[in-house]
Formats: C-alpha cells, sequence, structure tokens
C-alpha cells in the first residue's frame, strides 16, 4: 500500500529528475525540499527529495550511496514512497532499485518510468518516443536482467485495459512466483493511474519506481495541504542566466525561439566577462557540455550573482548539479511550475541562497518553454 504519512522522501540520481519528482507534492501545497546527496534534513511534515547524482556511477557506487541514504531514512523514521527512474532508461536502474529494496524491506518493486505527456511511453516493454520505437531500441525487461536483476516479470497493455482489480492480481499473482521487479506497459497518464491504484491494493511492501508522471499519481493520493508556493515579484525586470548542458533536439528548439524573441547574448565557455554581458537588458546564455564542471562558467556566475541577477535556468541533470553545488548550496525548495516540464525553485542556504531557479530535463517542455521561463525569472525577487 502506498504511504501518505509525513515526512517521506524520494530517491533520484540526478537533480532535474528530482525537481520533476517533487514538482506534484509542491503543487498540493506540501514543503518540498529537494537535498544534495550528503544532506541528510528531515523535518516533520514535508517530502524530502534526495539526489544521489549517481546517474553516471559505476553501479557498485550508485548502489552504495542509495543505500547510504536508505540507511539514514530508516534512523529517522522517514519511509521512501518513490524511487525516481529516468524516462528514457538511463541510469543504474536494477543497483539502486535492489539497493533500496534491500536496505528497506520491500519486496517488489513497480517499474514503470513512462511519462506519456512528454512522449515517452512503454509498449510492449519497449520504450516509445512520441509513438516511435527509441533508436537505439530499449527493451526494459531485458534491460534489467542484463544489469543484474534476478527475478523481472512484465505486464502488458492489454491487462491494464481489464482495470485495477485485473492489475493488482496480476502483480499479486507474479509476486508470488518470487518476481521482485515488475515492469508495466505505459501509453496514458490513465495507466500510471491504474498502476497506482492497483498498488494500493495489494498488502505487499510495494516500492513505486518510475518518472514524475507517477509521482503525480501518488501525489493525487495524499490529501491536498493548502496552497502551493508563491513568488514575490518585482515591476522592475532584471537578467536571468541560462546555463544549458543538454544538446537535445528539443532543447534547441527552445533556444532558437528564445533567442529570436528575447535580448539575449551568448557567452563561450571560457570566455572572458566583460562589457558584452551588460548590454541593455540582456540575459545571458552559456552552453556547456554535458558532464563538465562549472569552472568554465564560475567567473560569469560570480559577476552575475553580484549584480542584478534574478534567476537561473539549468537544463541538464549533470548541469544543474554542478551549478548548485559552485554555490555550495544544500538544497533546493520547490514552489510549482512555470510551464509544463519546467519546475522552479529557490536556493536553499550556500552563496546564491534565496535566488530563484528553474530546471529543465532536456526533451522537456513545449518550444515557448525557455521563453517562459526567462519571462517568469526576470522579475522574481529573493
Amino acid at each position: 500500500m502506498m504511504n501518505s504519512d509525513l515526512p517521506c522522501a524520494i530517491l533520484a540520481d540526478d537533480l532535474t529528475g528530482a525537481a520533476d519528482a517533487g514538482l506534484p507534492f509542491a503543487a498540493r501545497g506540501y514543503p518540498t525540499n529537494i537535498w544534495l546527496g550528503e544532506h541528510h534534513y528531515i523535518d516533520s511534515a514535508a517530502v524530502h527529495i534526495y539526489d544521489t547524482a549517481s546517474r553516471r556511477d559505476s553501479p557498485e557506487d550508485a548502489a552504495t550511496k542509495v543505500r547510504r541514504l536508505c540507511n539514514s531514512l530508516k534512523a529517522f523514521g522517514c519511509p521512501l514512497i518513490f524511487k525516481k527512474l529516468d524516462s528514457t532508461l538511463l541510469g543504474n536502474l536494477t543497483a539502486e532499485i535492489e539497493a533500496a529494496m534491500e536496505s528497506l524491506g520491500f519486496e517488489v518493486t513497480l517499474v514503470a518510468p513512462a511519462f506519456p505527456a512528454m512522449g515517452r511511453t512503454l509498449i510492449e516493454g519497449n520504450l516509445h518516443l512520441f509513438g516511435k520505437p527509441s533508436d537505439p531500441p530499449r527493451f526494459l525487461p531485458g534491460m534489467l536482467r542484463e544489469q543484474g536483476a534476478a527475478s523481472v516479470a512484465h505486464v502488458g497493455v492489454d491487462v491494464l485495459k481489464h482495470g485495477v482489480e485485473a492489475v493488482a492480481e496480476t502483480i499479486s499473482r507474479f509476486a508470488s512466483k518470487a518476481a521482485r521487479l515488475i515492469v508495466l506497459d505505459t501509453s496514458s497518464q490513465k495507466d500510471l493511474w491504474l498502476i497506482a491504484q492497483a498498488a494500493d491494493l495489494l498488502d505487499t511492501r510495494i516500492l513505486l519506481a518510475g518518472s514524475g508522471a507517477l509521482a503525480s499519481e501518488i501525489a493525487a493520493h495524499m490529501p491536498a495541504a493548502g496552497q502551493s508556493e508563491t513568488i514575490m515579484h518585482s515591476t522592475e525586470s532584471g537578467r536571468v542566466m541560462l546555463i544549458i548542458g543538454s544538446a537535445n533536439t528539443v532543447t534547441e528548439r527552445q533556444l532558437n525561439l528564445l533567442l529570436l524573441l528575447r535580448p539575449v547574448v551568448t557567452v563561450e565557455q571560457g570566455t572572458k566577462v566583460d562589457g558584452r554581458m551588460w548590454l541593455g537588458n540582456s540575459h545571458v546564455l552559456m552552453r556547456v557540455k554535458p558532464g563538465s564542471s562549472a569552472e568554465p562558467y564560475a567567473e560569469a556566475l560570480a559577476a552575475l550573482l553580484a549584480g542584478e541577477l534574478r534567476g537561473l535556468v539549468l537544463s541538464g541533470g549533470d548541469t544543474a548539479e554542478a551549478v548548485v553545488r559552485y554555490f555550495n548550496a544544500s538544497g533546493i525548495r520547490l514552489g510549482g511550475e512555470i510551464v509544463p516540464g519546467v519546475p522552479w525553485g529557490q536556493i536553499i542556504g550556500g552563496a546564491a541562497a534565496g535566488l530563484t531557479i528553474a530546471t529543465k530535463s532536456g526533451g522537456f517542455g513545449s518550444d515557448n518553454a525557455l521563453v517562459n521561463a526567462v519571462d517568469f525569472l526576470e522579475h522574481s525577487r529573493k
């Protein structure tokens, strides 16, 4: 059964994914905090998302990070309600799921990583992107087995068509045959609702693992907690810096529209900060290589932070992680969603405490997502 007591916890393997998973809870009025892996803060009446920054780690290192966090959660009496997975199946899926199961005593994990609203579905166990099989093909049950999972079962979309009780009975039958990881096809948000409802009918200790879309069904199961976070706005606009570490074609389209519609100065990595950054009311864009550290743009960040920087837009999980760590932040307090696929929050601790940021996974958002993010942040106030 799903746990709705507070405090509760979510584990994610990168920062943008952590924001996507936490957003539905913030939207229902729950205080929702993202913590970098080494910060294990627990307070009452809050949802805590822990970013292990383990997507590019070895399976052994990723499992060690998850075990360490789960042991802390156990010591604090904070239940784990969700394991965030990448909707395109990147990362150490098996290692992290099994580490959480072993540490916290889960008997079965329901694996449903689809995010239908963002074009990611799972059909006959295969990842589809915007209605077409992924290239290269990614067959999730096979991937889990190749990563070391001993007992994997698969529930096809034909079962989901028969409703909640049929899904619950199928899961129960697989669990009785010692299946530990059960992959479920998902072609729509309704399918994710069915999965969450079926989980609630079972007495087995179940961990739900998936994308922010499945997290939204868990949040919907919890009672509304009040109004979501609001942000102070200024009548005067300020500069926004965009640090983009994603080469996804969706992000490229969003950048092209932003450059067409808004005043933006592009600064190359390693470029010495000069007057070009301060022309008129231009915002500042920096493109970085995925996985790079903050050093190439540290000077620009420091200069803008000392001036009239109103907000940051960070795209790409590695990039977002590097920037937040550059500020020595301990985490992010999630506020809400600017547009679908673009959460916003405010930095907790460090040199940029209170600064408003927006994060975006590379393939998320409509073509005007970055335009909307800049428009929102340029009037924000600490």
